[in-house]
């Protein structure tokens, strides 16, 4: 179980804003997608095709490495960000931004609840490819800015992981098939979308494999 700082949804919040309005839009202009990256302790547009360069956040540190070298920088706004990473605020992606775009308002950004995103992540994630290898899905977890969850979609389920938002506000791991209607009821479908469980409940990646596995054996009986 995860142990979230008082500075956690303030930082979850802020960096959900830099990965729509930073990342996403610097990895857009490379390949036309969207695609995000876990890591520890933040999440980064990864090295793709031919380019070098990776955008990343650390803790409260954007992080620039190209072949030249790597260069960081201490967060503060969206727009120093933007001009680190040569991105025009306000370029349009492939989905409208959910986060209000402030250009100049401070992000407060806690090295410590950046952490807890980060292990968060890194247990869903290794769920994640332990459940898509055991059921034969040729798919690996994205981090998607537009929600900034983590999740894979196989034969018309998703799986993910989230850090709380309107519907469940504290981190949370779900199931959620395209289409409800065709789902036999049973308990373990517990909100509109299909079925979401608190970061309280799970104390380990078996948990969460666990609570996955039950998603999948339920949607295809």
């Amino acid at each position: 179980m995860l142990t979230l700082p008082d500075s956690f949804a303030t930082t979850r919040d802020a960096a959900h804003s830099i990965a729509e309005h930073v990342l996403a839009p610097a990895r857009f202009a490379i390949d036309g997608r969207i695609r995000l990256r876990p890591l520890p302790h933040g999440f980064c547009v990864p090295a793709v095709g031919a380019s070098s360069r990776s955008i990343s956040v650390v803790g409260d540190q954007f992080v620039i490495t190209d072949a030249t070298g790597e260069a960081d920088a201490t967060i503060q706004h969206l727009r120093q960000l933007a001009e680190l990473a040569d991105v025009e605020l306000g370029t349009p992606t492939a989905f409208t931004p959910t986060q209000p775009l402030r250009p100049d308002a401070t992000l407060d950004i806690d090295p410590a609840s950046m952490a807890v995103i980060g292990e968060w992540f890194e247990l869903a994630d290794a769920a994640l490819r332990t459940l898509a290898s055991n059921i034969g899905a040729d798919t690996e977890p994205v981090l998607w800015p537009e929600h900034f969850d983590l999740g894979i979609s196989h034969a018309a389920v998703n799986f993910g992981a989230s850090l709380g938002d309107g519907s469940v506000p504290e981190p949370y791991l779900y199931v959620g098939p395209h289409d409800m209607s065709r789902i036999a009821p049973d308990e373990f479908w517990n909100v509109s979308f299909g079925s979401a469980v608190t970061h309280e409940a799970i104390a380990s990646v078996d948990d969460a494999v666990a609570y996955f596995t039950k998603g999948w054996t339920l949607t295809h009986p």
